[in-house]
């Protein structure tokens, strides 16, 4: 849930049409990104936008960390030996 309250950890990067409802990215003052799914009447209840600074809550038993993908170094075609 997402709290109309100034903070200086989280910020609306982008608002989405989510398969069932919204989804509201969210940039903190790290950098460190999360995502929040709100229904329809949760986000036209609070008309949320881009650039405004909001409180994510959540409840850490619902929560679900997403794997992070290892990356690869691959030589450019044109450095290749």
């Amino acid at each position: 849930m997402l709290a109309q309250q100034p903070s200086p950890a989280d910020q609306i990067e982008d608002t989405a049409t989510a398969d069932q409802g919204q989804q509201a990215g969210m940039r903190d003052d790290r950098g460190a990104d999360i995502s929040a799914q709100l229904t329809e009447s949760q986000f036209d209840a609070a008309s949320y936008s881009v650039g405004e600074r909001v409180l994510a809550t959540f409840d850490p038993a619902l929560a679900s960390q997403l794997k992070s993908r290892s990356s690869e170094s691959v030589a450019s075609p044109d450095k290749a030996a």
